[in-house]
């Protein structure tokens, strides 16, 4: 019995995750760094110069080597005209809205991927 319970508890908070993770794709048209550090990127229907993080300090949990990746990540897929996938989760979206000057932190970013194709 405890192990049904166990298991419906996991596939419920499982299910919980997933009706508030979302995802977003598109192409990379700029990439933007500001004298603070702070690193903006125009991403598909997403807006213009929506922040990413900050290649300086912690921002938001985002240490600077994380953002330092991203920030090659971007710029490469800029360059090779692929898109990039962004996931979210528990942020204040819940879809890919279009805002322009935004914080992708506050949305919820939690990954950001290069795609393949």
């Amino acid at each position: 019995m405890k192990k049904r319970v166990l298991t419906f508890g996991m596939l419920a908070a499982f299910s919980i995750f997933q009706a508030s993770a979302f995802t977003c794709s598109g192409k990379v048209y700029n990439v933007d760094v500001s004298p603070s550090g702070k690193l903006r990127a125009t991403i598909g229907d997403l807006g213009e110069a929506n922040y990413v993080c900050n290649l300086v300090r912690t921002s938001r949990g985002v240490e600077p080597d994380a953002c330092k990746a991203m920030h090659s990540q971007l710029l490469s897929a800029m360059m090779a005209g692929k898109s990039v996938t962004l996931w979210f989760e528990n942020g204040i979206y819940k879809s890919c809205e279009k805002h322009t000057w935004d914080d992708l932190q506050v949305r919820g970013l939690t990954l950001l991927r290069v795609d393949h194709k």
